[in-house]
C-alpha cells in the first residue's frame, strides 16, 4: 500500500474534514481491502452495462439513419437545440479519433482506406463520458425510444425531456472512471462536487429508483446505493434476477460481513456501510 495512494487516501471518509477514527493500522488495512474488493466486484458489471447501453443506442440510431456512417447518423438523430453542446461533442469525438486511431485497428482500417468511420467502431473507442454526451445530444424522440427499449419509466413530472438515460450513463461513468484509475470508491468520493460540497447524481436517478425498487432514500453517499443501481439496471438489460441475487448482491453482503468482522469499531464500519443500507439491499433481494 503506497503512502499517498493508500494511507493518505483512506484516512478519511469522502472528505478530509471527516477523518475515520482509527486506533490501529489493521483497521485502515481492512478499509483498503474492502475498497479493492468493491472494485473487483463492480467493474465487470459496470462494463457490461456500458456495452449494453451502447448496443441499445446503436440499434435505435442505425434503424433511423439507415447508415452506419457517423456523419450520416449525427445529421439524422442529433439535435441542434444546443449548438455549443453539440460542437463540444463533435470536438471531443475528433480529438479521440486523432489521439487513439493508430492504437485501434478497427479505426485505423477505415482511416487507411479513406473511408468514413462507422459509428459502431467509434463507440468502441469513445469514453463513457463522450457516449453520455451523444445521448444528451439526441433528439428527444430517440431518447424516448432508448428509454422504451430498455424499459425505463417515462417520468414526465420530473423528466419532461426524457433525459434519464444520459443521467444513468453519467452516474455509471463516474464510478467506472474511479475504478479504472484505481481511485478509492468505498466512500463514493468520485461523485462529490468539491466546489458546492454536494453530490453530483441527478435527482431523476433517485426518483427512477424510488419508483422501480420501492426504496425511498437515495443519498448517494455510500457504495450500497451504487450496488443497488447496478442491480436494477442489470434487470433492465435481461440479466436473470437469480443471477443478480446470487452472483452480485450476495457477494456484496459477504464482503460487508467480512469487513464488519475485521473492523469491530462501529464508528468506522457503520460510516463506510451504514446498517440501514444493508437492510435496504436485503429488502430488495427479497422482492
Amino acid at each position: 500500500m503506497g503512502y499517498y495512494h493508500g494511507y493518505k487516501g483512506y484516512r478519511f471518509y469522502a472528505s478530509r474534514t471527516t477523518p475515520l477514527p482509527y486506533n490501529d493500522f489493521v483497521q485502515l488495512q481492512a478499509v483498503y481491502d474492502f475498497d479493492m474488493q468493491m472494485k473487483t466486484l463492480l467493474y465487470p458489471w459496470v462494463m457490461f452495462l456500458e456495452t449494453a447501453f451502447k448496443n441499445h443506442t446503436l440499434e435505435i440510431v442505425l434503424d433511423r439513419a439507415q447508415s452506419d456512417s457517423f456523419e450520416d447518423i449525427c445529421s439524422n438523430v442529433l439535435s441542434n437545440a444546443n449548438p455549443k453542446k453539440l460542437l463540444g461533442f463533435y470536438q471531443s469525438i475528433y480529438d479521440a479519433l486523432n489521439r487513439d486511431y493508430k492504437q485501434r485497428p478497427m479505426v485505423t482500417h477505415f482511416y487507411d482506406k479513406n473511408k468514413p468511420v462507422p459509428i459502431w467502431a467509434l463507440f468502441e473507442i469513445i469514453s463513457m463520458g463522450n457516449f453520455g454526451a451523444f445521448i444528451e445530444c439526441l433528439e428527444q424522440r430517440y431518447r424516448e425510444a432508448l428509454s422504451n427499449s430498455i424499459k425505463l419509466p417515462l417520468m414526465t413530472n420530473c423528466d419532461p425531456e426524457c433525459r434519464l438515460p444520459q443521467y444513468l450513463v453519467y452516474t455509471l461513468r463516474d464510478l467506472r472512471n474511479a475504478i479504472a484509475h484505481n481511485a478509492p470508491i468505498y466512500d463514493v468520493r468520485f461523485n462529490l462536487n468539491n466546489k458546492h460540497r454536494g453530490r453530483t447524481v441527478n435527482k431523476c436517478v433517485g426518483e427512477y429508483l424510488r419508483r422501480v425498487t420501492g426504496c425511498t432514500t437515495w443519498k448517494w453517499d455510500n457504495i450500497a446505493d451504487y450496488v443497488l443501481l447496478i442491480a436494477q439496471l442489470l434487470l433492465h438489460f435481461g440479466v436473470d434476477r437469480t443471477k443478480i441475487r446470487e452472483e452480485f448482491l450476495k457477494s456484496f453482503l459477504e464482503h460487508c460481513d467480512t469487513f464488519f468482522e475485521r473492523v469491530a469499531l462501529k464508528a468506522i464500519a457503520g460510516t463506510v456501510v451504514p446498517q440501514q443500507e444493508i437492510e435496504k439491499i436485503r429488502q430488495y433481494m427479497s422482492r
